[in-house]
This record gives structure tokens, sequence and C-alpha cells, in this order.
């Protein structure tokens, strides 16, 4: 199933439309609509039910369902309300069948304030790989898949390497298929685990390193001098890394923390003692909250 609208303005009444993906609701037949909101609702000792775990009383928030009022139009199941609060609203239909509701399906509105509605979300990505490392599309393919998976930008981060996004770069300005890319390289600094990205500098950060290896580890050391020191953490290492950031931030370009807790084998990457140093210091733009973990270890991923 799906709800039109999906996203709205909190405390305001809305007028919604719930659409089966392969038949229609029809006239004839008996619903029942229920509502909950997900995140903020009424939680006092009333309003909670009570359990017993190992003799030990325990309550768990209840947080009823509502039954809603609506119609069918059109095929449609149709009902109007104000939904309180930013947060994340829950719909649940029923069917009667036998004398018994049976559930159908189930969608989500989502309620934000003014300062949200009307924002238009924006879908790509900032870390892809081509042939030019270990990916196994040319660079214009790549764009070209995005672009038919909805994304609205990319920037094209191959291993140590930022030609491949200037490539891309040219070969775009002979098509307009509506997508936004940027120059991008993942940057992978000497004897170093961490990865950190930069996207749309104008210059490579890896170009540095390889070409300027006295004033690179000239720079580093100066660095580690005046970064502060955290258990466990060799400072130069930090100093690598922050100094990366700030390299990416003089050419123009957004930084981002590669997969803090990509695990390789039997644990991450990296230690957790730099990565909560390197947070701690800060001065990246961004991270990537989800990566590092198969597809089959959605558990470990959330």
């Amino acid at each position: 199933m799906k709800i039109y609208p999906k996203v709205v303005l909190q405390d305001s009444t809305t007028a919604f439309r719930i659409k089966k993906e392969k038949d229609s609701f029809h006239a004839s037949e008996q619903y029942k609509l229920m509502y909950t909101p997900c995140e903020q609702y009424e939680n006092t000792k009333e309003t909670v039910e009570k359990i017993v775990i190992e003799g030990v009383d325990i309550y768990h928030s209840t947080n009823a369902e509502q039954e809603i009022a609506y119609e069918i139009a059109s095929g449609m199941m149709t009902f109007s309300m104000k939904l309180p609060y930013e947060q994340e609203h829950i719909f649940s239909v029923f069917e009667q069948k036998e004398g018994e509701y049976l559930p159908i399906g189930t969608v989500c509105v989502y309620g934000v304030g003014d300062d949200m509605m009307g924002l238009h979300p924006y879908k790509g990505d900032f870390h892809m790989h081509s042939v030019f490392s270990d990916g196994q599309q040319e660079p214009i393919d790549i764009a070209k898949q995005a672009r038919a998976i909805g994304y609205d930008f990319m920037a094209l981060t191959d291993h140590g390497k930022h030609e491949p996004s200037k490539l891309l770069q040219e070969e775009m300005k002979q098509y307009s298929f509506g997508i936004k890319t940027y120059l991008g390289e993942e940057i992978h600094l000497p004897q170093h685990q961490v990865h950190l990205l930069n996207i749309g500098g104008t210059d490579s950060v890896n170009d540095y390193v390889l070409n300027n290896k006295e004033a690179y580890e000239a720079e580093i050391a100066s660095l580690a001098e005046v970064l502060p020191t955290y258990p466990l953490v060799d400072s130069t290492m930090l100093a690598q890394a922050v100094w990366a950031i700030e390299k990416t931030g003089e050419y123009g370009g957004m930084s981002i923390f590669s997969h803090p807790y990509w695990r390789r084998a039997r644990g991450y990457n990296h230690s957790t003692n730099l990565t909560d140093a390197i947070f701690e210091v800060g001065g990246f733009d961004a991270w990537e909250l989800m990566s590092g973990y198969g597809r089959d270890e959605n558990a470990s991923n959330t």
C-alpha cells in the first residue's frame, strides 16, 4: 500500500489517500483503519502495561491504536486528520474476512515543522568506485546507472585517485540526464588505516602526498605536536587524519569520514580509540552513518 501525502505539516489538518498496490478498496467491503503516533504520545502510569520479568514489575508503554473514520472513493481509502508533533505516524489497514479483521498493510506518514516543510530531499552517493580502482564499471556508466535508480547527485571517489572523477566531469559535458556529478577521491595516506573522502576539491590530496613527501611529513610532525593526546592513539596517525581533513578544505572540498566502523576480518579496520579521537577533534563535514558491512548484516548496519 501507499499513502499520499507522505510528508505533512505537523498540527495541520491534512486529507490523506491510501491506495493498494495491485487492487482497489471496495465500498462493499468492510475495513478498519488504525492509527498510532510512533514517537510522541501520552506516557503515564495509567497508559502503560505491566509485565513481570524475573519477579520484577516492568512497565511497557501501550500506545494503543486509535480507530480512524474513513471513506472509499475512486478505489482509495480517504480520510482527514491533524497529526500532532514532528514525528513518524503509523496507519494500519485491516480487512474483514470470515468475521474477523485481518491486517492487509501498514503505511507511515512523517510530520515536520515549518522549517522543513516544502524542502526537497535529494538522493545520491558520494562514495563510488569505477574500473580505475575496485569498481566494475566505467565512470560514465556509473553516472547513467545512478540516475536510472533515481539519484540526483554523485561523486566518483576511486581509491587514491582524483583523475577518474575529472574524466567523468569531461564525459558529462556531452550528456544532460539530470544528475549532478562532483569531483572526488578516496584519500589513502601512507601507513594509515583511516579512509577519508575529498568531495568537490579542485585538487588531489593523494597527489599532494605523492609529490611532496618531505613537506607532507613535516606538516604531519608539526600538527602532531599541537593536537591533544588520547590513550592508545598514535599522535602521528591522528595528525594524518586531521591533516587530510584540513587539506580537503584548503582545496575547497567537503571532507567525509568514510565507514569509521568498517569491519575487516575479526575487528574494525582501525581501532575505535582512533575513531573516537577523530570525532573528538572533528573538522570533517560528514561521516558515513551506515557502511562497512555486507548486505546480509543488516542487524550490524543498524
